[in-house]
């Protein structure tokens, strides 16, 4: 899922979890809060998108900066979705690009 999220645009940094003590409650909603996600239709429909050409193919087109394409404005589409969807109540124990909560 990580390296799912990462495709989308999500920063790295924000996938982390945070390296604080936090009650298990926190950390059994953050669980909750990642099964929703990935069962979400955004996820879905993002992994569709990305099923549709190899990752190599993906590579090439982003590497020449191609736009435009039907399956570029998808991906484009999905992954601001996934990403609009992925800052809607994400649990505290993610990190929320602060640098000093990697160095913890």
């Amino acid at each position: 899922m990580r390296s799912t999220l990462t495709l989308s645009g999500i920063p790295p940094q924000q996938i982390n979890i945070r390296k604080k003590q936090f009650i298990l409650r926190t950390y059994v909603d953050a669980f909750d809060w990642l099964h929703e996600l990935k069962i979400s239709p955004e996820y879905k429909e993002f992994l569709a998108v990305r099923r549709l050409l190899s990752d190599e193919t993906w590579a090439t087109y982003k590497l020449l900066g191609l736009t435009g394409l039907v399956e570029t404005d998808l991906l484009a589409a999905t992954c601001s979705a996934l990403k609009k969807r992925w800052k809607n109540n994400r649990p505290p124990i993610f990190n929320k690009n602060r640098e000093k909560d990697n160095e913890n």
